[in-house]
């Protein structure tokens, strides 16, 4: 493809995510995926390198994307926080908060994990293990819980194993 293929496919791309006016997790993972994998080469962006070597300069961005996932996968603000807590048990940091849900949205999912893409590998892999502790509070991980799953887990190149439905 050339920048001038990628500009018209970038173009098509978003008009078709913002036809309907929402974002939905399907939408959000294809454009993040593209944006990650494809823009880069035409755009010559270079992304930040791993600096952050802890979780205290993130505890914000971790909130959020824990917030999130315990709403997805609750169907009562009691099992939000009880979802939460299991996530922000595995993070060991006690300034984690479960935030309203009108707070969580995909944008800010969006902002949090650009911050959180900065964090060293260990430390990654601690937030991902976290926010599968908060999917499978339940004991069953939900489609959609897997694909907020999977979309965490690209952005912070960690891998995942595939789940199987059954």
């Amino acid at each position: 493809m050339e920048q001038k293929d990628y500009q018209g496919f970038s173009a098509v791309l978003k008009a078709l995510v913002e036809a309907d006016r929402k974002i939905d997790l399907f939408e959000y993972m294809l454009m993040r995926m593209v944006k990650r994998y494809i823009e880069p080469r035409f755009l010559k962006s270079v992304r930040p390198g791993a600096s952050i070597r802890s979780i205290e300069p993130v505890a914000a961005e971790i909130s959020m994307l824990l917030s999130i996932l315990s709403w997805e996968s609750a169907d009562s603000p009691g099992q939000a926080k009880i979802a939460f807590n299991a996530g922000a048990a595995v993070i060991k940091d006690s300034s984690l908060e479960l935030l309203p849900r009108e707070r969580c949205s995909l944008v800010s999912l969006d902002r949090s994990l650009e911050k959180l893409d900065r964090l060293v590998p260990l430390v990654k892999r601690q937030v991902l293990n976290a926010g599968i502790a908060v999917a499978s509070i339940d004991g069953l991980i939900t489609i959609n819980e897997a694909e907020y799953l999977r979309a965490i887990a690209d952005a912070l190149e960690c891998p995942i194993p595939p789940m199987i439905v059954s």
